[in-house]
């Protein structure tokens, strides 16, 4: 009686070596993606859920006078946020009979396109975040990621940093403005750096002729560009920030639209339990004859705070 001619050992190498090729793929630099630093700040845990809160400093000095006391402040924590890890999956069915005949080429198209598609379920999920920036997605005082009316946890101060016209010179420029003159939870201005335009993909053009052209792209004279001579501003876009998603369970539709500046001291994460696993079924124990390759991963998102993000819904206005 004859054994099969591939073995288990064999098959299940194979199959991760198309998996990790797939899921270690790099990035297009001006596409954004769930492993962007710019976009998400990467943060390891090792629990099923992260315990987040909101610190808050004690403001300005004040000035002394001689033998006068040292001026005491008051900093908080305050907000308290739980991040519970998500667990995504799939699993695939693989015949036996593709590595009996050699027929590698379907293998690999099989598990290309599921932890291909796994890969596009990470940027799904992750743009969430700022796909819902106006309503769905909250920050840890309860109000929408982009808020006219922001509250400030040791400040009597309130921060707008939601804009509504569509994205032109000027707007970009008030962005700027206020993203540097946005207050921290103490009422102290931060001065945040811009540091990433982050737009849909069908704004790509846009942006970047704003960002990065020579002379300022929006008028007939000659003036300098300061977006790109003077704040080092990457321009970013992602499909999955337009009108290609659609509204679903857990998902918020698109907007072609929707645009964002964050700074050097956002706080949009990304928390990552475990990166891709994989596993494989013997044939041997399944009644069809047919290999399980299976592969997840557990990781979610959050906005913990306002503070560093800046945007317009880009419901009013033209563009230029």
């Amino acid at each position: 009686m004859a054994n099969s001619g591939v073995s288990f050992r064999v098959v299940r190498t194979e199959l991760d070596r198309i998996a990790n090729a797939i899921w270690s793929k790099a990035d297009t630099p001006d596409v954004a993606s769930v492993k962007d630093e710019l976009v998400f700040h990467q943060i390891p845990v090792s629990l099923g859920s992260q315990q987040e809160q909101v610190f808050a400093g004690s403001g300005y000095w004040d000035q002394r006078g001689e033998q006068q006391n040292m001026p005491s402040g008051e900093s908080l924590v305050n907000n308290k946020v739980t991040v519970v890890m998500s667990e995504f999956a799939r699993q695939e069915r693989v015949s036996r009979w593709f590595f009996e005949d050699a027929q590698f080429n379907l293998v690999e198209k099989i598990v290309s396109n599921m932890i291909g598609n796994g890969r596009q379920t990470q940027d799904l999920r992750a743009f969430e975040i700022y796909r819902g920036a106006t309503a769905g997605t909250l920050t840890s005082d309860a109000l929408s990621l982009l808020n006219n009316a922001h509250t400030l946890i040791n400040s009597a101060a309130t921060v707008d940093n939601l804009e509504t016209d569509r994205l032109t010179d000027g707007v970009l420029n008030t962005l700027i403005t206020r993203l540097m003159e946005q207050p921290g939870q103490d009422g102290v201005v931060r001065g945040s750096v811009p540091r990433c335009l982050l737009v849909p993909t069908i704004r790509h053009k846009l942006a970047t002729e704003l960002n990065d052209s020579e002379w300022s792209a929006q008028t007939a004279n000659n003036a300098i560009n300061v977006y790109r001579s003077k704040y080092g501003i990457m321009v970013k876009h992602s499909p999955f920030l337009g009108s290609a998603i659609s509204a679903g369970t857990g998902i918020s539709a698109g907007s072609n639209d929707l645009c964002f500046l964050l700074g050097d001291t956002h706080e949009v994460n990304r928390y990552l339990r475990e990166d891709l696993k994989t596993d494989t079924v013997d044939y041997k124990y399944q009644v069809n004859n047919d290999y399980i390759y299976k592969a997840y991963y557990r990781e979610n998102y959050s906005a913990i705070d306002f503070l560093g993000v800046v945007g317009t819904s880009g419901t009013t206005g033209a563009y230029a």
